[in-house]
């Protein structure tokens, strides 16, 4: 049996073409297209982060009145506040359902965590005590005036007050705030552009 020499040669197959999209089916894509990015900034908008308008003067000479904050909403799904972090929480009692904010403006208060869960904190003779210590407070705007009583912050919830301590409405009225009413974390201030970047 006599073998052939010639060698062998592969075949080269030639690509598919594609096949060109009408009109309609272009004008169709570009719209799920469009629906996908929306839903995705939606999603991110509600789950991820969010954009606060300051709106009361309590967080002054902090944050002022007007000013924009970036608010990030993921940090405590995994992690509890601490001492020192400013976040936006609302105040409204029995507000559990999840459409409120859809049908009524509920209204953010931004405000420094003071205490966390299991600690004490008391105010005597314009110093805020912390499990017994005194709290460095370079922040606030003015010598704070008033006392309150040793109370200790519940599970799952936070002691928070305003920078601007003689203005403020906080704690020190409404008690501690529960985790369900925490918006988030602030992360930075992003407006006015002149005092873009972290808050100190």
């Amino acid at each position: 049996m006599s073998h052939s020499s010639e060698k062998f040669k592969p075949v080269r197959l030639s690509p598919p073409k594609k096949k060109e999209k009408t009109p309609k089916e272009e004008f169709v894509s570009w719209i799920i297209s469009l629906v996908a990015a929306v839903a995705v900034a939606l999603a991110l908008r509600f789950f991820v982060f969010d954009f606060v308008v300051v709106e009361q003067s309590s967080m002054e000479d902090t944050l002022f009145t007007g000013e924009w904050l970036f608010l990030e909403k993921v940090t405590y799904d995994f992690n509890d506040p601490n001492e020192g972090d400013i976040i936006v929480c609302y105040f409204d009692e029995g507000k559990n359902n999840i459409f409120y904010d859809f049908i009524k403006h509920r209204k953010n208060y931004v405000k420094r965590v003071i205490g966390v869960s299991g600690d004490t904190v008391e105010i005597r003779e314009g110093v805020t005590y912390v499990n017994g210590e005194a709290v460095d407070e370079p922040y606030l705007r003015e010598p704070e005036i008033g006392t309150l009583e040793p109370t200790v912050v519940p599970e799952d919830s936070v002691f928070v007050m305003g920078d601007n301590r003689n203005n403020s409405f906080d704690s020190r009225v409404i008690g501690s705030i529960p985790y369900d009413r925490i918006r988030g974390r602030v992360l930075f201030r992003a407006w006015p552009f002149t005092k873009f970047g972290k808050i100190g």
